[in-house]
Parts: C-alpha cells; sequence; structure tokens
C-alpha cells in the first residue's frame, strides 16, 4: 500500500533533526543536530532505532525485516556491536507485547513501550512520530534513525536499501585509521 504521508513524516522529522542531504557515501540523510536521546536499552556504539507499533499491518513488518537483513550482511564481530531497538508509539501497547514484536524480526532486536514522560523525551530529541489514523491505526513516521553513542547522525527513509545500511554502519564501526573524522569534528 502506498503511504504518502510516510514520506512527508520522513522529511518533517528529519528538518525537526536538522538533517541535510547524505554524502556520497552514506545510503541515509545526515542529521545535523547533536541532540542525544533518552538511555535506550538495548544501545550499542551504533543502535538502530525505528519507531512503530505492534498493530501496524504493514509498514512496520516491511521496516523491521529490512533491518533484519542489514544485519545479516554484517560480520558476525562487526553484528555484536550494533543494537537494534524499535520503540512503540502507541500508548496501547505493552512492554512485553512489543519485546516479542520485535523479536519475531531478530532475537537481539530490543521492543519499547515507554512510559509517558520518556515517550516525551524522546519525542523532543526526535520530533513528533505518530498521530491518531483511522480506526484505531496510526500514521507514524516510518524512518530508521542510526545513532551513535546516544545521538542520532543518519536517518533512513522507508525505502533504505539493506545493503547500503549495512555498509554504512559497517564504516561506522571501522578501525579509527580508517574513520576519518573520528573524534575530529571532520565528517565522512
Amino acid at each position: 500500500m502506498s503511504r504518502p504521508w510516510a514520506s512527508a513524516l520522513g522529511c518533517a522529522l528529519l528538518a525537526v533533526l536538522g538533517g541535510t542531504w547524505c554524502a556520497p557515501r552514506d545510503h541515509g540523510f545526515r542529521v545535523t543536530s547533536t541532540r542525544p536521546l533518552p538511555p535506550l536499552p538495548g544501545a550499542r556504539p551504533v543502535t538502530l532505532v525505528y519507531a512503530g507499533y505492534t498493530r501496524c499491518p504493514d509498514v512496520c513488518p516491511l521496516v523491521l525485516a529490512r533491518l533484519a537483513e542489514a544485519l545479516r550482511r554484517l560480520p558476525a564481530g562487526t553484528r555484536a556491536r550494533v543494537g537494534v531497538v524499535m520503540v512503540s508509539v502507541d500508548p496501547r501497547d505493552r512492554p512485553e507485547d512489543v519485546a516479542a514484536y520485535a523479536r519475531r524480526f531478530d532475537p537481539s532486536f530490543v521492543g519499547v513501550a515507554p512510559s509517558p514522560a520518556w515517550r516525551r523525551r524522546f519525542e523532543e530529541a526526535v520530533g513528533v512520530l505518530a498521530l491518531p489514523g483511522e480506526a484505531g491505526s496510526l500514521e507514524h513516521v516510518a524512518t530508521v534513525l542510526l545513532v551513535e553513542r546516544g545521538v542520532p547522525r543518519l536517518i533512513y527513509p522507508l525505502e533504505f536499501d539493506p545493503a547500503g545500511l549495512a555498509r554504512d554502519v559497517a564504516r561506522r564501526l571501522a578501525p579509527w585509521p580508517w574513520r576519518i573524522g573520528a573524534g575530529t569534528g571532520l565528517r565522512w
């Protein structure tokens, strides 16, 4: 099903985060904001964050399946340094349901049904994530954030390429001499 609002919400989120077009080597849009996210359960040196909900009929399963595919492309040593966290945007979702839903796509995925206070902090850091839809559904941003040490660095649209995301993750976790800009303020 086509969801033109998903791209529009993604563009709005990109604007809230201060995003710019990506460098030619990156497959996501660069995020120029340095506002840290609230602490994420399951966070690793690189964490991929997706905001969705368990009753989503089409977009959430697609994105989580693509994330699982991207992680399967990584070597085991790199994969161990990457976390995936699905944050529920639906206050009806129970913590155990979100955790089980995320694990259906990969056993290492973490699902979080945050408290209202945590959700507010998260929304302040990344912008509005969901709006009420028809028949109890939610219209939500269908993007993935690549987060390094609590700070969003890249944002991927719904149609992201799993191979490209895997390459971005591998480059971000490469040893320092190969990662130009690590700790220097330069971007690669």
